[in-house]
């Protein structure tokens, strides 16, 4: 379990690509960008979504928009195990 009164956000893959789409158009700053989109009232909570907004900058560049409409929560189903192998 969260912490009490924890609201984990799912933002839609149209809204992660506007976002960061605006950002490099208008060459905006990672602190504009989330006061533009977030509105934020405390450093705290900023630093929250920046680290967000830089995820989500380092998945498009390295994937492009494709790679922000993945669901990445969870484990991931590979097959192949860590570890020492079973006998």
């Amino acid at each position: 379990m969260g912490k009490a009164g924890r609201k984990d956000k799912n933002y839609s893959p149209e809204f992660k690509i506007g976002v960061i789409m605006d950002m490099r158009e208008h060459f905006l700053a990672y602190r504009e960008t989330v006061r533009k989109y977030w509105g934020t009232k405390s450093r705290t909570e900023e630093d929250k979504y920046l680290k967000t907004l830089k995820g989500w900058e380092r998945i498009f560049l390295e994937e492009g928009a494709e790679g922000l409409m993945k669901e990445r929560r969870g484990k991931s189903n590979t097959s192949s195990r860590r570890g020492r192998p079973p006998k």
